[in-house]
Order: structure tokens, then C-alpha cells, then sequence
């Protein structure tokens, strides 16, 4: 006996998979505009991306695939768009996060922790003013430099580029 997967096919209630792309385009949707809206959750754009995957996937088999694999590079472009982000306080967060400093406004507090002469664990908090910051957003990428400076003159920079939001050191 044979199955006929198109026969299959027929039998499959149509509202269903009306409510199911209703489903995914609120859940993207929302999820979108809550990411935007409040920055902090930045992982509700990767529902948004999961739920327009499962929009492709649970569409119905066309003729041509070239239309669905534009549709699909167009929505990744627009997260890798909507991914960077547009603000200065992002690229403090990489450094506060990556290196042992923690980045306030205008000043960063590094923190540093050592062994003494008498073999004794000592962490001690120098204050440094930021003497250079940049932030330069484009559309597809975004670029980051801070500079600070301690008390004998001394400079540490920091530069880096956001691409889909993830910081990379250069």
C-alpha cells in the first residue's frame, strides 16, 4: 500500500495552520516591538527571529523556493539591523563586563586585585576619569572607543565594533 503525501496534505485542516501563522505573527510581533521598547530584554528579539523561521517553515510548498529564501534574507537583514545598538551605555557594559572596571557616567572604577609582599589577597579600587569616549552607530554595525586615565597619566583604551549585537575587540 502506498501513501500519497499530497493526499495527506488535503486532509489537513486549513484554520488550523490559519491560527497557527495568526499565532507566530502576534508572538513576532510583540516580541519586536517589547524588545525595542524596553532595552533591556534584548533576548525577545531572538523570539521574534524563531517565530518568522517558524512562519517559513510551516508555509505552504511553492513552486519556486527563491521567493521564500529572499523573504528569509530580508528578515535576517532586518534583525542584523535591528540587533546593533543605538547607544553609548552598550559599549560601557561590554568593558564593565570584559574587563575588571565598572563604568558610571563619565568615571570608571577599576578594580584590582593582587598578592602583597606578606603573601596576603588585596583588591584595591582606583577611580578613573573617561578623558575620550565615541559611540558612532551606522545602520548594519557600530563602533565604540573609551579612553581612560589614571593618576600618573597613564592611558588605557578600549575600542570595539557591534555587529548583529555582539561587541568584537580591535
Amino acid at each position: 500500500m502506498k501513501i500519497d503525501p499530497d493526499e495527506d496534505l488535503k486532509e489537513v485542516d486549513l484554520g488550523g495552520i490559519t491560527r497557527v501563522y495568526r499565532y507566530l505573527h502576534f508572538i513576532a510581533a510583540n516580541s519586536f516591538f517589547a524588545a525595542v521598547l524596553f532595552d533591556r530584554l534584548g533576548w525577545l528579539i531572538f523570539v521574534t527571529l524563531f517565530s518568522y523561521a517558524g512562519i517559513l517553515i510551516c508555509r505552504k510548498k511553492q513552486e519556486s523556493k527563491k521567493p521564500v529564501v529572499i523573504r528569509f534574507s530580508l528578515i535576517a537583514l532586518f534583525f542584523l539591523v535591528a540587533l546593533v545598538p543605538g547607544h553609548q551605555g552598550s559599549f560601557e557594559d561590554y568593558v564593565s563586563r570584559k574587563e575588571m572596571y565598572k563604568c558610571v557616567t563619565l568615571e570608571c572604577v577599576k578594580i584590582s586585585t593582587y598578592v602583597n609582599s606578606e603573601n596576603e589577597v588585596e583588591t584595591t579600587a582606583e577611580l578613573l576619569p573617561m578623558t575620550r569616549s565615541i559611540y558612532e552607530w551606522r545602520l548594519f554595525y557600530a563602533k565604540g572607543y573609551l579612553e581612560l586615565e589614571d593618576s600618573e597619566g597613564n592611558k588605557e583604551d578600549f575600542k570595539g565594533i557591534n555587529i548583529a549585537g555582539f561587541w568584537i575587540e580591535y
